[in-house]
């Protein structure tokens, strides 16, 4: 049934409606109307996801407080000596007097914290400083980062034992693989908090206060080796100078070589 032109009345308005053939099928739009839009669905985002696939890092931050936590309750005293003799050389030797901190459960201890802590510290860094690298936080970036405070601190006790061998210096070498020992370690407690309030809050000042300190932390202690080589008075200032940087600047040069080349 075909209808000629003819005015169609409606509740709002005529409409001249052409020549139609009812039986032909209503076209259908290919988007049906829907209160449901794009912009009404929630989406989850790609943070989200990425942190319910670092459950491994909740696992070692977790591991270190809860080691840290030990240290404090079972060795008390050695914890608070630990801190004096980061800020006063007489409590060092008193650290060394009281016991062998290389060989107590206290320091190895401590030394596990530290390969926990730092290595952390240092994947979090490397993704704030390089961040088209922000994907690459791994184990096995943790693992590599892990390797580098080892290989630094069998350089400097090899250096160290070497050096004392050849100019018969074996108590100033004690004292100064004490002092690094002592460093080494505060640095691995005090970065510790930030690293976990950066990775949880994603605010970029803490990790920003956990570098401050840690640089602090690395010039205070080659202030700290200095005094203690002029204190011994064997060697000249400009042999002592050249003493450290070889101990404390080249191998962070060569270890920052080989990041950039591996990363790059």
């Amino acid at each position: 049934m075909q209808v000629d032109s003819s005015l169609i009345i409606t509740n709002d308005s005529l409409v001249l409606a052409d020549t139609t053939n009812f039986s032909e099928p209503i076209p259908v739009s290919s988007k049906p109307s829907s209160f449901i839009t794009e912009s009404t669905v929630p989406k989850l985002e790609s943070n989200t996801l990425e942190k319910h696939t670092g459950d491994w890092i909740t696992a070692l931050l977790i591991l270190g407080f809860v080691l840290l936590a030990a240290l404090n309750f079972l060795f008390r005293k050695r914890f608070r000596d630990l801190f004096k003799a980061f800020w006063a050389r007489n409590y060092s030797n008193q650290l060394i007097r009281e016991g062998n901190i290389f060989k107590e459960q206290f320091g190895l201890g401590l030394f596990i914290l530290y390969i926990i802590s730092i290595p952390l510290f240092y994947a979090f860094s490397v993704t704030y400083l390089l961040p088209k690298y922000e994907s690459t936080l791994s184990i096995l970036l943790i693992i590599q980062l892990a390797l580098l405070p080892l290989i630094v601190w069998i350089f400097k006790v090899l250096f160290v034992k070497t050096t004392a061998l050849i100019f018969d210096t074996s108590r100033s070498s004690n004292e100064v693989l004490t002092q690094l020992f002592i460093f080494n370690m505060v640095s691995g407690v005090a970065v510790l908090p930030f690293s976990a309030l950066f990775y949880y809050s994603e605010l970029d000042i803490f990790l920003i206060m956990g570098l401050v300190i840690w640089s602090f932390i690395q010039i205070y202690r080659f202030v700290r080796l200095f005094v203690v080589g002029f204190s011994f008075a064997i060697f000249s200032g400009l042999h002592l100078f050249l003493y450290l940087c070889t101990l404390e600047i080249i191998p962070i040069v060569i270890l920052l070589k080989i990041l950039s080349n591996i990363y790059q």
